[in-house]
């Protein structure tokens, strides 16, 4: 190490990549508001292939600001991927150490404990790199 220079401890956080629930089409719609600005957010999931766990993913936002409407609106397909095929992957490469998984940001409920995969509100993961 150089002189001068600080050990880190190097953690990545990764929100909502990991897919908990079985293959199931989903559709979540909420709103927030601030400063007379509205905006509406839709997240939509189709399973399109469970072979290859692909699924058409489409977000769309409606935004309110001072009487004008604007409509955002993005379609794409990706892969999921399911917990125990994460966890092989990051054992494969050897460069991270898995910390745990929680959901909806509450430290006090781990992933393991939660039960039914439908009360999955917000996965995250934590990993440490080596």
């Amino acid at each position: 190490m150089h002189q001068g220079a600080e050990s880190y401890i190097r953690l990545y956080l990764l929100d909502w990549c990991i897919h908990f629930a079985p293959f199931s089409d989903s559709d979540e719609s909420w709103t927030i508001e601030q400063d007379k600005i509205k905006v509406t957010t839709r997240v939509s999931e189709k399973f399109i292939d469970a072979v290859e766990q692909l699924v058409e993913e489409t977000v769309s936002l409606e935004v309110e600001d001072d009487g004008t409407v604007y409509h955002l609106l993005e379609t794409g397909v990706k892969r999921v991927i399911f917990p125990q095929e994460f966890l092989h992957i990051v054992e494969l490469t050897g460069e991270f150490e898995f910390v745990g998984w929680w959901n909806n940001w509450n430290l006090e409920e781990p992933l393991r404990e939660v039960g039914d995969p439908k009360s999955i509100d917000r996965p995250i993961t934590l990993l440490r790199r080596r």
